[in-house]
């Protein structure tokens, strides 16, 4: 779900919530363990946050009709702009560590912060409305 609503993807994100795909339940990727935290995403905040990723390394930021069109699909069906998302430090990570890794991935945020720093008339325009 995530990737298909990253790249524009309405049929696919149609077909998926049709099949009750969970649209608010939180993801992990699988660090090592020992990496001192793990980072969490949904579907909405993987979407936005990649759009974000992509404005940081000067690749071509397509952000058109369909991927908003995937968004919506997704706040239609129970997602939110203001889950809290990103990187979760293990119990024992000491302070240091977290200094270390924190230019890597994002602490907790949300998908209306990310889109604050993407800067774009569409996501803007659709934060406002949501």
């Amino acid at each position: 779900m995530a990737y298909s609503t990253k790249i524009g993807d309405v049929d696919m994100v149609k077909f998926l919530l049709e099949n009750e795909a969970e649209v608010e339940k939180k993801f992990t990727y699988k660090n090592p363990k020992s990496t001192p935290y793990v980072i969490t995403q949904t579907p909405l905040f993987y979407a936005i946050y990649s759009k974000y990723e992509q404005k940081q390394t000067d690749f071509p930021m397509e952000i058109n009709k369909y991927f908003i069109a995937c968004l919506e699909l997704l706040m239609q069906n129970g997602a939110s702009l203001d889950t809290s998302c990103g990187r979760e430090y293990r119990e024992n990570t000491t302070d240091s560590l977290k200094t270390v890794y924190r230019n890597e991935s994002p602490d907790l945020q949300t998908s209306r912060e990310i889109i604050k720093l993407i800067d774009n008339k569409l996501l803007n325009d659709f934060a406002a409305k949501h």
